[in-house]
């Protein structure tokens, strides 16, 4: 049976990668595909403005609802 294990890791040289976890392998001989993931931004203090171009809010956003129209006549 074949199996596949799917990890993420860091590249520390050219031809060195550190896996964020260990595997149990029985072989020594793998198959490697490399595929970039996109770091998350993350903010260690809280600034104003900091998501503005992140969210944009349309104007019928205010209209009142269909379904609500009962309620608030």
């Amino acid at each position: 049976m074949i199996s596949a294990y799917v990890t993420t890791g860091k590249i520390l040289e050219n031809q060195i990668i550190q896996l964020d976890e260990p595997l149990n392998l029985t072989s020594t001989k793998i198959r490697v595909t490399i595929e970039p993931i996109e770091e998350v931004k993350t903010m260690d203090k809280r600034i104003f403005g900091y998501a503005k171009d992140w969210l944009t809010v349309k104007p019928e956003f205010y209209e009142p609802l269909e379904d609500f129209k009962e309620y608030m006549e």
